[in-house]
Formats: C-alpha cells, sequence, structure tokens
C-alpha cells in the first residue's frame, strides 16, 4: 500500500480589482507555480471583455 502520496490542494482566488469579481479554484503547489509566472485574463460578464484577474491564496478563519 505505499503508493505515491497525492499532494494537497490549497484554495486560491482569481479576483479583479477593476470589478470586484473573483473566482475560486483549488490548484496544487506546481500548478499554482505555473500560473503564477503568467497573466491570467478571463471574461468579465460586467465589462463583457477580457480583464486581468490577479491570483491570490485564500486565507480561511479557524
Amino acid at each position: 500500500m505505499a503508493g505515491k502520496k497525492k499532494s494537497k490542494r490549497i484554495v486560491y482566488r482569481l479576483f479583479s480589482p477593476k470589478t470586484g469579481e473573483h473566482y475560486t479554484l483549488r490548484l496544487t503547489r506546481e500548478a499554482y507555480d505555473k500560473l503564477a509566472d503568467t497573466k491570467v485574463s478571463k471574461f468579465s460578464k460586467k465589462l463583457r471583455k477580457h480583464i486581468p484577474f490577479d491570483v491570490k491564496k485564500v486565507k480561511f478563519k479557524n
């Protein structure tokens, strides 16, 4: 039963300071590292065009 350990996913949020829109993602550390190096743009329903989004880690209160 000694298999590869499943990597834990961490919650991140795509956030647009321009419109306040946000989307939640669950990514592994490796996937986040790849995503953090690129500019993320997504279609904004409010502005009806593609706008840049920031990737931020979500911190939960315990």
